[in-house]
């Protein structure tokens, strides 16, 4: 991902507090970490996303839908490298 384009994604998390931005020291990088609020919608929001997932591989199969993570896991470093 570009970084305007991360920035633009996590803006809205940074604004409401769901993570936290700190600077590397003699380094123009940033360490993104989860807040405390962070880590609670972390924890609302993961039976959501289990089910989704579950859901995904009742539809498609078990092996096609690990395909489809790896296989979009791979085009995203792909296209990074």
């Amino acid at each position: 991902m570009e970084r305007t384009s991360l920035v633009r994604a996590l803006k809205p998390m940074l604004d409401i507090g769901l993570i936290q931005s700190s600077a590397q020291i003699g380094e123009r990088a940033k360490v993104l970490s989860l807040t405390e609020r962070g880590i609670a919608k972390l924890a609302e929001a993961s039976p959501y996303w289990e089910s989704a997932q579950l859901t995904f591989e009742s539809q498609f199969g078990i092996e096609p839908a690990a395909r489809s993570r790896r296989d979009n896991i791979e085009i995203s470093h792909a296209r990074h490298s």
